[in-house]
This record gives C-alpha cells, sequence and structure tokens, in this order.
C-alpha cells in the first residue's frame, strides 16, 4: 500500500497548486478534471487511466491494495464508524 501512495499519490499532489490555479479545474466537477488528469496528461478517468495497458503494474498494485483494505476491516464496519 506504501507504494501506491508514493507513487501515483505523491505525484498528483505535487500539482494540486497548478491544479486549483488553473481555471479549468479549479472549479471543476467533473471525474475527468483533477489532479490526476493534470499530473499524468490523461482526460479520461481514473479507473479508465488504470486499465490502460502501460498501467497493468498500476491496476494490481490498487487492486492489492483495495483486497488488503478489506481484510484489514471488519465487515460492519460502515454500520460503527
Amino acid at each position: 500500500m506504501r507504494s501506491l501512495s508514493l507513487d501515483e499519490g505523491f505525484k498528483c499532489s505535487s500539482y494540486l497548486t497548478e491544479t486549483l490555479l488553473d481555471p479549468k479545474f479549479a472549479q471543476a466537477t467533473s471525474s475527468t478534471e483533477t489532479s490526476m488528469n493534470k499530473t499524468f496528461s490523461y482526460e479520461g478517468d481514473m479507473w479508465s487511466w488504470f486499465e490502460l495497458p502501460d498501467n497493468s503494474s498500476r491496476l494490481a498494485r490498487f487492486g492489492d491494495a483495495m483486497a488488503n483494505v478489506t481484510n484489514m476491516t471488519p465487515p460492519d464496519a460502515i454500520l460503527y464508524g
């Protein structure tokens, strides 16, 4: 999970200022106008980006991270906060 945060997460966070100062992105409500889109110069949503052939290792890593979080969380956690 650490590599997930240190790869896409850090890269995208480094573009937050540019994203928020860009008039097109600053008030965006679309899932295709995000810091991730600016970081990777991609016009689609994050899920489509993960499915690109060049990102197969990132997709696998993301899937592993989600599975691990599921394994660490009790099934009724959402009911009890």
